[in-house]
């Protein structure tokens, strides 16, 4: 079985490197593309091999010994797959490549996809087969030569290892795909960008394509954020949500780099509708959008540096794979390689377009709305650049004989928190701003949600959260929020016509996406006013922790092949009550043990308790943590995946109308005889 995949990978990187060389260099159009299909599927077989083993459980390949054990459910062999490195590895090749030629069949089927000076150059789609192909074939040989998942043992093993016990969490099923399906589908709009670069039609027609690819990745890293998020914060018993691990950060930053183009993309698309001239300035008219092109490229770049960090080693991190140099070293190159093509493409690029000079009459023209989009795009801009320095800063030091400890999530939070409150200032009044606003609409445009987030910040004082971050981040967080209602409920009343219009999903999906932030950040302000302590408690004896009683009613051990020290926690939050139940799992084949939390979570916030250690005595040693306002953290996420799923569907909704009303034919004028 093993060998089988073997040849299968080889196969598939053979064949995708066929399709890249005959795609690039020569200029075929269909051949190429049933080459890379071939490849994917390869590749995918390859995969599918290699799942099969471990589900069988044939322990004598050495991944399948690594990552799984007899006594492990079929679900979490199976997720063994995405486990380990090699397995990983592997199948974010096979996502890689299915995603790709996907998105390659759909530009070459007809009149999906028309791009550059000449529709009938036959290298006209050369780089979205070639450059995808070429990324496969890169991908696949990585494996092979520096991670190869189908390496057997001399002697076949009776048992193997398994995943470690934190792993077997219902969350590894579907926490990890999504993030490598968020991070692979962002080959087909770099595929989309490099092709416009090249035949210089990075216009309306290309914008709107790569708008449309891009709200999938964007909706699959948050849902694969915020259920890695909600996983740690369930499952760990450390009472965060976020911790600004390197691993996690890897994940944001292409999202944020997507968020920035799709900012982006709403200024020029607003300048089209209104008519604006196009002068080729970001945010203005239908021009050469090389800072757009940018931001496409940029999130794809970040993704690929994300998957070096993973698996190299190079940044320390609970979710990183072990320290593996080749693989590392074969993953840089391919960085260099592609930071090296995107940049002398938008470099050439910016050559062509013209510079435009900042003027009064410029930014008259431009608009204050208009402007105010390019500031929130800055804002996530610098938001990216800091956590991008953060998330480096540990491995740079470490290339320089320093220490590799990462870098605190003070950091991040004291230098992003200014940057996130003048977001949070900006969408409350950018959205709902006529194109030049006066400073008496302005002011009336912005009162109703300035008083309802004073209202906020009151409420929050008056519950005796009084800290500054707390306070500040509410009230913002409940101005913008009372500001995307606002404008929700605008959008529904008012109608638009005419074929530049954006449909009314198109238009309500910001404003709910909006909403879903504001919400997320309004309970981590709530989670700032956060209350943890450890307490040592001895039957029957009491604690109150943030305005919580929580009373130990004894432990208990309950025997079997993963026993369990158990101990009953009575919590009584107001007039409310519940049980609580931590415990400690015990794993003695694997000669470690694993803490359960147990949470007991409301729209007033979550208490959290999670086992250290008890006696015979009864005594026990446990975590606390009170937090307020914590659900709405994940009440905002489902609002701003929401909003992204809206957006998405209503882009794709208008490309499918456009195609309608282009095969409808224009009725021959009517021509009244005259009187």
């Amino acid at each position: 079985m093993a060998g089988t995949g073997q040849v299968l990978l080889i196969v598939g990187a053979a064949l995708a490197a066929a399709a890249a060389i005959l795609a690039l260099l020569r200029g075929h159009r269909r051949l190429p593309l049933v080459l890379f299909g071939a490849a994917a599927a390869a590749i995918v077989g390859a995969t599918a091999v290699l799942g099969a083993a471990l589900i069988g459980g044939d322990f004598s390949i050495v991944y399948v010994a690594d990552t799984t054990r007899r006594s492990m459910g079929t679900p979490y062999r199976l997720a063994a797959l995405w486990g380990g490195m090699e397995g990983s590895l592997l199948f974010w090749t096979a996502l890689l490549a299915l995603t790709a030629v996907v998105a390659a069949w759909r530009f070459g089927a007809p009149n999906r996809l028309v791009m550059g000076p000449d529709p009938d150059d036959a290298r006209r789609d050369a780089s979205l087969v070639g450059v995808p192909a070429a990324l496969t074939a890169a991908f696949a040989v990585i494996t092979l030569a520096t991670a190869n998942p189908f390496r057997r043992l001399a002697i076949p093993a009776t048992d193997g290892a398994g995943l470690l016990p934190i792993l077997e969490h219902p969350a590894m099923l579907y926490h990890p795909p999504l993030l490598y399906l968020g991070l692979v589908a962002l080959v087909p709009p770099f595929a989309l960008t490099i092709e416009a670069l090249r035949t210089g039609a990075l216009d309306n027609a290309w914008r709107a394509h790569v708008r449309r690819w891009l709200f999938v990745p964007w909706v699959l890293l948050a849902i694969g954020m915020v259920a890695g998020a909600n996983w740690a914060y369930v499952e760990l018993g450390w009472g965060g949500y976020w911790a600004w691990d390197p691993i996690e950060n890897t994940a944001l930053l292409p999202w944020l780099a997507v968020t920035a183009f799709l900012h982006h993309s709403i200024g020029r698309r607003s300048d089209r509708v209104q008519g604006t001239r196009d002068t080729g300035a970001p945010g203005e008219g239908s021009g050469s959008d090389v800072f757009g092109a940018a931001l496409v490229l940029l999130a794809f770049l970040l993704a690929v540096l994300g998957t070096l960090l993973t698996r190299s080693g190079a940044a320390t991190s609970v979710h990183a794979f072990a320290q593996a140099t080749a693989v590392g070293r074969a993953l840089l190159l391919l960085v260099i390689a592609l930071v090296g093509l995107s940049g002398w493409l938008l470099l050439r690029a910016r050559r062509r377009a013209p510079t435009p000079r900042l003027t009064s009459a410029g930014v008259r023209a431009t608009g204050v709305r208009t402007l105010g989009l390019r500031v929130q795009v800055g804002l996530v801009l610098a938001v990216t650049a800091l956590v991008l320095a953060g998330t480096l800063a540990p491995v740079v030091r470490s290339m320089l004989g320093g220490e590799t400890t990462a870098i605190d999530g003070s950091y991040f939070a004291t230098f992003t928190i200014p940057l996130v409150w003048a977001g949070l200032v900006l969408l409350a009044l950018v959205p709902g701003l006529p194109r030049n606003p006066t400073p008496a609409e302005i002011v009336a445009i912005g009162r109703v949600p300035a008083l309802l987030g004073l209202g906020t910040a009151a409420l929050i004082a008056w519950a005796g959260w009084t800290a500054a971050v707390t306070l500040v981040t509410g009230g913002l967080a409940a101005m913008a929020g009372s500001s995307a209602i606002v404008q929700l409920v605008r959008v529904r009343r008012t109608r638009t016509e005419g074929t530049r219009a954006p449909s009314r999903a198109t238009r309500l999906a910001p404003h709910i996406a909006h909403l879903g932030f504001a919400v997320l950040l309004l309970g981590i302000a709530g989670s700032t006013a956060a209350t943890s302590r450890t307490v040592l408690l001895a039957t029957g004896q009491t604690t109150t922790v943030g305005g919580v009683t929580i009373r130990n009613d004894g432990v208990r051990v309950d025997d079997g092949d993963e026993p369990k020290i158990v101990t009953t926690m009575h919590v009584a939050r107001g007039s409310a009550e519940r049980d609580l139940s931590p415990a400690i799992i015990g794993y003695p084949t694997l000669g470690t043990r694993l803490a359960e939390t147990a949470l007991w979570s409301d729209p007033l916030g979550d208490v959290q308790l999670a086992l250290r250690t008890a006696d015979d005595n009864g005594h026990a040693l446990v975590d606390i943590h009170v937090r307020p306002l914590a659900p709405l953290v994940w009440w905002g996420g489902i609002l701003l995946v929401g909003g992204g799923l809206l957006g998405g569907g209503g882009a794709w909704s208008e490309r499918r109308a456009e195609r309608r009303s282009a095969q409808i034919p224009t009725p021959p004028p009517v021509v009244r005889p005259v009187p």
